[in-house]
């Protein structure tokens, strides 16, 4: 037909010289670095995650119960630590320069940034039956630090910092905020409030002492929450939470 026969037209040229089609960020196979020989200085199973401890140091946690630290300016490893279960999450330490691992039997160890030894004493998580599932970052310094777990049981707790020499924390407080594993804990310092997300798909947002301030995609906005004692303010116990 004449519809079959004619010529497609042209695209209008824009003056821009073509970029050549196998340059295209976007174009062709997806690129995966081969794994090196030496893969075996690192993991063995699955990593992960991830956390960048400025300016120059990355360290992963494994499935194989593993903890590594490595260089960002070579790429190698500078330390190698077993933890035994694995590694559900790492958070930096700042002020003392440690990295703090969690893992799914429930113990949280602080880890020398600098040669991978053992900072303090390790730390039952106490999350009993539960496998211990999210981290959140630690916020604040050594004495007043803010630190957010929870389990596959749907509980979240919080610690905080213990002061004296080597980094340390202690359970203040703890609840029951969802019906199946937690996937992912944050805090905001600026509002004083927990958020949470699960495998029961959900997301809420709570105060430091448990209490829900609401859940996202709600039909009605959030209530008004007076604003949360800081961390060094904050009550130490349920009972005196409900006295309040």
């Amino acid at each position: 037909s004449t519809a079959a026969g004619r010529a497609r037209p042209q695209r209008p040229q824009s003056g821009r010289p073509r970029r050549p089609k196998s340059a295209h960020p976007l174009s062709g196979r997806t690129r995966v670095l081969a794994a090196p020989r030496t893969h075996v200085v690192g993991h063995s199973d699955d990593i992960t995650c991830l956390v960048h401890c400025p300016p120059r140091v990355i360290v992963t946690g494994g499935a194989d119960g593993f903890v590594v630290a490595w260089s960002l300016e070579s790429g190698h490893r500078l330390w190698k630590v077993s933890v035994g279960g694995s590694v559900v999450a790492l958070a930096f330490a700042k002020e003392a320069n440690a990295v703090l691992s969690c893992e799914t039997d429930g113990l949280l160890r602080f880890w020398s940034l600098g040669t991978g030894t053992l900072e303090g004493s390790k730390v039952d998580g106490g999350h009993g039956e539960h496998t211990m599932t999210a981290m959140s970052s630690l916020f604040g310094g050594r004495a007043d630090a803010l630190l957010f777990t929870g389990d596959s049981g749907g509980n979240l707790k919080v610690w905080r910092g213990v002061p004296g020499p080597k980094p340390g924390l202690r359970e203040v407080r703890a609840w029951g905020a969802h019906e199946d594993d937690v996937t992912s804990v944050a805090y905001s310092t600026e509002s004083r409030l927990v958020v949470s997300s699960s495998m029961d798909g959900r997301a809420c947002m709570w105060t430091l002492d448990g209490v829900p301030v609401g859940m996202f995609g709600q039909d009605s906005p959030f209530r008004a929450v007076p604003r949360t004692a800081a961390a060094g303010e904050e009550r130490e116990g349920p009972e005196e939470a409900a006295a309040s």
